[in-house]
């Protein structure tokens, strides 16, 4: 279905709910691997999103979390064949409110309302792998790294060198024990976002978070999530690890996490899912590479090789 056609299905399906249009839709993003179209109408704003197959298990995922209760992005149209969704607004994107003030108490209680849907997840696992959610629990990741490993040409395009890739080759039973390591720790796997940061949180304008865009969740350990979350923020914030308020987040989430283990063992186990995530980061952005059209965005060319990189020097050569 080309866009035009999409755009059609959207505006038919809002006419059917009753739904009227108040101006022309507009585009309002435009990747390979979705396109997202503001709708103005009676309701409010409504968006359409247009996906790739790698991810066109989000409106599945989306229904299943409202099913939950959990506060993410509501669907009202899918067009499974096509994949196509409609959604409603929820309010504008968390990063900038964070941009103008970046307010620890507020991100504090964020992490900790997802940390309660990772938990509250734990029971649905079977559930979100039956919507055909990736299953990159730990004791499948040994063998998503073989698999990573063997896209060689993909690997030394994207900038990593022979030598890289059999330091990475002849180093998968480090990878292995580290897994078993996190493992041991025996905290429970669930969904995991799989692009956790700011920009994919909407907040309203009373302070209620939703969240927003699961098209790479994933069920994994969870605090591969507060990984992310940090790395995105010492980017965009520049809360760097020294930052006192580094801590105050990782420990909201992992708080959490008390039934489980005493905070120094959460603390212990977050550090081995560091050491992982950059494996978890590249298995993820094949996928993202395999979308068409990504060969001419050249801004993406090297995530992947960096990403390794930083578990050699992380992982490696310790």
């Amino acid at each position: 279905m080309n866009d035009n056609e999409a755009i059609s299905w959207a505006s038919d399906t809002l006419a059917k709910l009753g739904i009227n249009l108040l101006e022309a839709p507009k585009l309002i993003r435009a990747m390979p691997w979705s396109k997202v179209t503001c709708f103005s109408t009676s309701k409010g704003n409504i968006y359409l999103k247009q996906m790739s197959a790698q991810f066109a298990v989000e409106p599945l995922v989306l229904n299943l979390l409202k099913e939950m209760s959990v506060p993410a992005t509501k669907v009202i149209a899918h067009n499974e064949k096509e994949l196509l969704f409609l959604m409603l607004d929820a309010g504008s994107c968390l990063r900038e409110k964070l941009k103008t003030n970046y307010d620890t108490a507020l991100v504090c209680q964020l992490l900790k309302s997802y940390a309660k849907i990772q938990l509250e997840s734990i029971a649905k696992v079977e559930n979100f792998l039956a919507l055909d959610v990736k299953d990159w629990r730990l004791s499948q990741l040994p063998s998503l790294y073989n698999t990573l490993l063997s896209e060689e040409n993909l690997l030394l395009n994207d900038g990593l060198s022979i030598t890289e890739l059999n330091q990475l080759k002849e180093h998968h039973n480090t990878f292995v024990e580290d897994c078993a390591r996190l493992a041991a720790f025996g905290i429970p796997e669930t969904i995991e976002h799989g692009d956790f940061h700011d920009n994919n949180i909407l907040i309203s304008v009373n302070n209620q978070f939703t969240f927003n865009d699961w098209g790479d969740a994933n069920i994994t350990h969870p605090f591969f999530s507060l990984g992310s979350w940090l790395d995105s923020a010492s980017r965009h914030h520049n809360l760097q690890k020294q930052d006192p308020r580094y801590l105050m987040l990782s420990k909201a989430y992992l708080e959490a996490w008390g039934s489980y283990a005493p905070l120094e063992s959460l603390f212990e186990a977050f550090e081995v899912s560091e050491r992982l995530r950059p494996i978890l980061f590249s298995i993820n952005f094949c996928r993202v590479v395999s979308c068409e059209g990504m060969e001419k965005l050249g801004q993406f060319k090297g995530y992947i090789s960096d990403a390794l990189k930083e578990y050699i020097v992380s992982s490696i050569n310790v």
